[in-house]
């Protein structure tokens, strides 16, 4: 018996069984027995390879493929000796012309990624296949078929499109500004990918409702009459996960420009929530590609969808939140700022008539004794309020821009002299050495000489302040960018992690170890805006022990004459009044004036304003002997070596501040019944309130009247002495027999 061709073929190949057991005698192609030598030998090649490949053969294009090309056909399966137009129906108006031409020609053709709406599932799917058609032919060079190879590469292409999508969705967050323009940008990133996504709405839940607030189509189309079913009611939520998929009755017909299958009416609809940021929700609906099955891949893909969304949408409400969190505050700033500038010009009318009869009274010549020493502290006080009035003043105008800065040529060296001098007996009275080194300077700086000043003033007075002991040095250098001007100090110091705070607004040294811890802490701040101002930066630095160094560097003017310090190097009273300020950190306490009988009783008065405690002995003078003191150090000190009647202190100072102080007496056996009057600036009852359950036997607001104060230590001093009376009293009795 003659061996027939197919018999040397793969036996255990799924696509040879189903070879042999077609009845080829009754397709076009006829019994395999009779298969031209061109069919055989092509139909063996394809039926051993492992990619996808087939057969079209003769005019009618009768198929033959291998076991790789069934996944292709998919349900479609088997096939085998059947016309391609029939297996094909769906896709044969685009194919077929391509499989005629290379019939007719004998040219190869190729396509990549081309989309074909093959019905495998029961629908037009849009599928992407790369394929090329080859010629078969005969022993005569004339084509008698077409060798099809093809690999589908639907779900490389569907991965690419979608990833799209999620990557323009997620520029969104970035590129958007307000939450309605971000909304605007996310439903058109999804109108371009409506092959995925044929339409997509947005609702938000407003906590009435849900409002819808973004759509890539027009309301009309997606919203059918309303004697229908209305479709904002079928994407209502019930779902335990949050996303469920909904029929839509009537089907949808958004517009399109995508191929006809894919403009088929939308029949279901994946309904999700996504968050909104701030505890909100919202609810994506998409429209389901009638060409696309709904499978776990489309899923995942419409969730990223979601997530993405999610958080574009919780991102530009945390930015509208921090957008009108930094909008009220600048509102508050711009109030405060405000009201610092109209208190300040107000605080100068009556400033000027307290310190012009002041004045007026002080010069006469007729005041002696207390009466004089009372007004003269009056006037230093009225000086400093009057300082810090200009200080709030120079502040709110640096905070809305308004100051200017007229720069002119200045001698630095001379104006450095002239201040650091002026801050020579401050010095000397703190127990500071104060030196000045002034170097050559190749040219003039160019700075305004009232901002200079006001720089200068302000550095000098910080170094005497925060300078317990050694040395306060200026030395003045010429540097690369600029002349340089450096305040050193020895004093306690800044950390490295807080220099930069020493610039802030309203940040204050609040160390144990400063003279004083008076101020309102916008000295350096506007220090820096007035350097800046002129064109200079200033900065402060560590040094190798301890200590500080504020180094100021001002730009060179080159090629000028520095102006005559007759006109430019005056100093101002408010420079002068610093200085003088300066000295009462470091005044000395007095004794008592007055009668120094030793039937009056004995107050330690605590206070780090050398003033406050002028004034309080002079109130005081007549009514108690008053030891004066600095700081609650030294104030415990003199209590326990010798025991007052009273102890009155400041709630605020360095070192041990009143309210430690007073925690001291109270532990003490030997002080714990002591009287304790506390006083301090902090109004209102909670202050009061605080300040009696630590342990005090009363407590002062400033400003307080002579008179409350000598009634106030009266009576402290008499109701201690009759408890003192009532327990010896008791005492007495409890020994009686």
């Amino acid at each position: 018996m003659t061996a027939r061709w197919y018999d040397g073929l793969p036996g255990d190949l799924p696509a040879v069984s189903l070879l042999r057991a077609t009845d080829w005698s009754a397709t076009p192609v006829g019994a395999l027995e009779q298969w031209p030598d061109a069919l055989r030998t092509t139909a063996s090649l394809v039926l051993r390879s492992r990619f996808p490949m087939m057969v079209a053969w003769g005019p009618e294009l009768v198929q033959v493929y291998n076991d790789a090309f069934v996944p292709i056909l998919g349900p479609k399966h088997p096939q085998m000796g059947v016309r391609l137009s029939e297996t094909w129906a769906e896709i044969f108006d685009t194919v077929g012309p391509m499989l005629a031409d290379v019939l007719a020609t004998g040219t190869a053709t190729w396509a990549e990624d081309e989309l074909l709406f093959v019905e495998r599932l029961g629908f037009p799917e849009d599928t992407y296949f790369s394929f090329s058609y080859s010629a078969i032919a005969d022993e005569n060079g004339r084509s008698e078929g077409v060798l099809v190879t093809a690999m589908e590469t639907t779900a490389r292409v569907l991965d690419a499109r979608r990833l799209r999508v999620a990557h323009e969705l997620s520029t969104a967050a970035t590129t958007s500004g307000s939450s309605a323009e971000l909304i605007t940008a996310l439903m058109g990133h999804l109108a371009r990918g409506q092959a995925d996504v044929r339409f997509a709405t947005l609702h938000l839940d407003t906590g009435d409702e849900l409002a819808l607030v973004g759509s890539t189509h027009p309301l009309e189309e997606l919203q059918p009459p309303r004697d229908d079913q209305d479709v904002t009611a079928a994407w209502e939520l019930d779902t335990d996960d949050g996303q469920t998929v909904v029929s839509l009755r009537p089907a949808l017909r958004p517009t399109t420009d995508l191929p006809e299958p894919m403009r088929a009416p939308v029949t279901r609809a994946f309904v999700q929530q996504v968050a909104a940021g701030e505890g909100r929700r919202a609810v994506l609906s998409v429209g389901l590609s009638p060409t696309r099955r709904w499978d776990e891949d489309y899923r995942r893909f419409l969730l990223m969808v979601g997530q993405h969304v999610g958080s574009a949408l919780t991102a530009a409400a945390a930015r509208e939140s921090e957008h009108e969190r930094l909008e009220r505050l600048a509102a508050l700033d711009l109030a405060k700022r405000d009201f610092l500038a109209d208190v300040s010009h107000e605080f100068r009318t009556p400033l000027t008539l307290i310190a012009g009869p002041l004045q007026v009274a002080v010069d006469s010549g007729q005041l002696t004794g207390p009466v004089e020493d009372a007004l003269r502290l009056a006037q230093r006080s009225t000086e400093r309020l009057t300082r810090m009035v200009d200080s709030l003043l120079d502040f709110t105008r640096a905070e809305a821009g308004g100051l200017s800065a007229r720069p002119e040529p200045l001698d630095l060296g001379t104006h450095a002299r002239m201040l650091t001098e002026l801050f020579r007996t401050a010095a000397d009275e703190a127990g500071l050495d104060l030196a000045l080194e002034v170097a050559t300077l190749p040219a003039p700086v160019l700075a305004d000489p009232a901002h200079l000043e006001t720089v200068l003033v302000n550095l000098l007075a910080n170094a005497v302040k925060f300078t317990p002991s050694g040395e306060v040095r200026v030395v003045v250098l010429a540097g690369s960018d600029g002349a340089v001007l450096e305040v050193q100090d020895t004093g306690i110091g800044v950390p490295p992690e807080e220099r930069e705070l020493v610039f802030a607004r309203f940040q204050r040294g609040r160390t144990s170890a400063a003279r004083s811890i008076e101020g309102i802490g916008i000295g350096l701040s506007t220090v820096r805006t007035l350097v800046e101002l002129q064109g200079g930066s200033i900065s402060v630095h560590g040094r190798p022990g301890p200590g500080t160094v504020f180094r100021l560097v001002l730009p060179w003017a080159v090629g000028a004459t520095a102006v005559s310090p007759s006109s430019s190097a005056s100093v101002s009273a408010r420079a002068r009044s610093a200085a003088e300020e300066a000295r009462g950190w470091s005044r000395d306490p007095r004794p008592a004036s007055g009668l120094a009988a030793s039937l009056l009783p004995r107050v330690v008065l605590a206070d780090d304003n050398a003033d406050v405690r002028d004034f309080v002995a002079l109130v005081l003078d007549g009514h108690a002997r008053v030891e004066r003191v600095g700081d609650g150090d030294a104030a415990l000190a003199a209590l326990r070596r010798d025991p007052p009647d009273l102890l009155l202190t400041d709630l605020r100072m360095p070192g041990t501040d009143g309210r430690a102080l007073l925690a001291a007496v109270r532990a003490d056996p030997v002080l714990a019944s002591l009287p304790v009057i506390l006083f301090s600036a902090h109004a209102g009852p909670e202050a009061a309130v605080e300040a009696l359950n630590a342990g005090a036997d009363n407590y002062l607001v400033k400003p307080f009247t002579a008179a409350e104060l000598v009634a106030r230590v009266r009576g402290t001093i008499s109701l201690a002495a009759a408890r003192r009376q009532a327990a010896v009293l008791a005492g007495r009795r409890l020994a009686s027999p």
